[in-house]
């Protein structure tokens, strides 16, 4: 909020930075659309976790294979946050989102209509490959528009709103499946959430990074920063701590969740 009581926070009070780097405001949209860039694993992954017995059965597999497709979804994301970083900037923030967020969806097309297992485990690193393009660029918006303790509002939000959607989509895949709809249906329902992203990004996300801060150096500069990082010991000892913890319970707590919807 600024002292006259405007929602919206201005990024620059220049003119010329404004015009550089298109209207950077904060407003409630734009934090909702970039939440909802984030919100693309959580939605993925538990939407459709309801269905796996379904898929199994529909496409003649074993369900260690529809496993395999959470696994192929996060090596996507992964390769997507690797190189969406790196080319924004290059090319900016604002087209890298939107581009994300078409591959997220052709490649939530490609599961519904996937024939087989296999095709389904490439579309569905395609979809992850979008997701994580959309997802990295969306934090590196965050960075621009924000500063200081608006910074951590921000990111507070939009943590609170990514913590609730593992929590929602699991209902919506079940309630999907409830109402008669198939495995396919909640990947058409996925179709329409890439659609929502790139649609969300084209009217409220402006483009935040200016020409003139734009720079190459691509994976290269990348692996030169990643290795200065992994040589702080502390931050690599809590990120192993956190990943260490993070996998137990998924490896734990899912099977037990598989059971408890199966039985819903």
């Amino acid at each position: 909020m600024t002292a006259n009581g405007d929602s919206s926070i201005p990024f620059s009070t220049s003119a010329p930075a404004r015009r550089a780097a298109g209207t950077a405001t904060v407003t409630t949209a734009l934090i909702l659309t970039l939440a909802l860039q984030s919100a693309v694993p959580p939605f993925a992954t538990d939407m459709y976790t309801p269905a796996f017995p379904r898929v199994t059965a529909d496409l003649a597999t074993s369900a260690s294979l529809v496993g395999l497709t959470l696994t192929t979804f996060f090596l996507g994301m992964a390769l997507g946050q690797l190189l969406g970083g790196p080319l924004s900037d290059q090319r900016g923030r604002r087209r890298p989102m939107i581009v994300g967020g078409l591959i997220c969806t052709i490649g939530a097309v490609g599961c519904a209509l996937a024939p087989s297992i296999w095709f389904l485990i490439v579309f569905r690193v395609v979809q992850g490959l979008g997701g994580g393009f959309a997802a990295v660029v969306a934090r590196a918006v965050v960075v621009h528009v924000a500063k200081g303790d608006l910074l951590a509002r921000v990111m507070s939000i939009m943590m609170a709103l990514g913590g609730l959607a593992p929590m929602v989509a699991p209902l919506v895949g079940r309630a999907v499946l409830t109402l008669g709809g198939t495995w396919r249906t909640v990947f058409w329902c996925l179709v329409g959430f890439g659609l929502l992203m790139m649609i969300t990004a084209i009217v409220f996300v402006p483009e935040s990074l200016p020409v003139e801060q734009r720079h190459g150096g691509g994976l290269r500069k990348f692996a030169s920063g990643l290795s200065e990082v992994l040589r702080i010991r502390l931050f690599v000892g809590y990120i192993a701590g956190i990943a260490g913890a993070l996998f137990s319970y998924l490896v734990l707590a899912r099977p037990r969740a598989d059971r408890i919807i199966a039985a819903a």
